[in-house]
């Protein structure tokens, strides 16, 4: 589990008076000032609305005041119990669900899971001949972790031969030293990954730079290797379309982790192992004993179906489930209730029904009408599956 859904699994045993805001805090207009006010009132007055009590209502107006020192786009998640702020995630992304406003047992953490599907630290590195820029950061970061420049051997990079012998000998001995350079900075990068162990490694710049640093890179390293094309030091081009790049990185990245796990589940469900819970009877229980590995949520095909949300362990039951005398406990929507339970089991959440994917990233290989690892989940889940962490089947001699 990452640190975000441990911190954040922590908070969650408690029933009841659970505030949500989720909104969208990006500002593209020529009236940022006023658009920002009439954001805070219109969620204030939603926070309100819901029923939420005063001293939450203050807390998530003091929150919204609070700056992000992000570039739009930026979307505020943030639990509020009691007049505290428990959660403040700001993360650095457009909103990906509509705006929640909510007051009630259990808070709604569909669009902040949804959200946590791109979370990712990655390392960065913008090669050019001569230089390099290496950045290791956590996405949704205001800062990076790490950021170092590594300057190679400039001498006679500049300089124009007249041709002949000399120009090649020029030439070879150039080579030569933009190869010492992107050594340098592949040692670099694998002392990084060594020691950070991130999700990617994405290398961008001029394409001989980056061809020269991915040949001197450890096998360890290429394990996390994307390339992009895009250099920000290439005449015209700007920082926002290097972002651009690196978010379309991640967002494959993030898709290729939802169509592994939806594989996973074809490849086990059905299976005579006993390693998938398919359906939200089934999944409810595997939950009740720990044992969900990966939950796989449709939220859309569980939308106004609930289950029994509790105030210890196991967490999560049906209606139908024996639960002893004096637990706590309250209907509540079934998705809000799966995902409780899923962050206090220390499960992974995967949302079928939350393409983590931009037509850019479509355009590499990913398509849903096309690839089967890019489907939902199948009918008989009825909007819920899960992938064990041990088979729920008995063992025989």
């Amino acid at each position: 589990m990452a640190a975000a859904e441990s911190a954040l699994a922590r908070e969650l045993e408690q029933l009841g008076g659970w505030t949500t805001v989720y909104t969208d805090l990006s500002v593209d207009t020529g009236d940022p000032s006023r658009t920002e006010a009439l954001r805070r009132r219109a969620v204030v007055d939603g926070v309100r609305q819901a029923g939420a009590p005063e001293a939450d209502v203050a807390a998530v107006e003091a929150l919204l005041a609070e700056p992000t020192h992000l570039p739009s786009p930026t979307t505020l998640f943030a639990l509020v119990r009691e007049g505290q702020v428990v959660v403040q995630q700001v993360v650095e992304e457009a909103a990906v669900r509509p705006d929640v406003h909510t007051y009630g047992p259990v808070p709604d953490l569909v669009p902040l899971l949804a959200h946590l599907a791109h979370a990712a630290t990655y390392v960065l590195v913008e090669a050019e001949r001569g230089t390099a820029s290496v950045t290791l950061r956590r996405l949704g970061d205001a800062a990076p972790e790490q950021s170092e420049t590594i300057e190679g051997r400039q001498e006679d990079l500049t300089k124009v031969r007249a041709g002949g012998w000399s120009e090649i000998d020029y030439q070879h001995r150039t080579e030569e030293i933009w190869k010492q350079d992107e050594t340098e900075v592949a040692a670099f990068v694998d002392r990084l990954v060594l020691d950070r162990r991130p999700d990617l490694v994405i290398v961008s710049g001029d394409v001989r730079a980056r061809e020269l640093l991915v040949d001197a890179l450890s096998k360890e390293s290429r394990a996390f290797l994307t390339q992009i094309d895009e250099n920000a030091g290439a005449p015209g081009a700007s920082q926002q379309t290097l972002a651009a790049g690196v978010a379309r990185a991640l967002a494959a990245l993030a898709e290729s982790r939802r169509a592994s796990a939806l594989e996973r589940l074809r490849q086990f469900d059905g299976e005579a192992d006993g390693r998938a819970a398919v359906g939200l009877g089934a999944t409810v229980s595997a939950l009740q004993q720990a044992q969900v590995e990966t939950l796989l949520v449709d939220s859309r095909v569980l939308e106004g179906r609930t289950v029994l949300a509790l105030g210890e362990a196991p967490w999560v039951a049906t209606g139908s489930d024996a639960l002893s005398e004096g637990v706590e406990k309250v209907t509540v929507g079934a998705a809000q209730a799966l995902l409780r339970a899923a962050l206090l089991t220390d499960a992974e959440v995967v949302f079928a029904d939350v393409p983590v994917t931009s037509d850019e990233v479509l355009e590499i290989g990913t398509n849903p009408e096309t690839d089967p690892a890019a489907d939902p989940l199948p009918p008989h889940a009825d909007g819920v599956a899960a992938v064990l962490r041990w088979s729920s089947e008995p063992s025989h001699p």
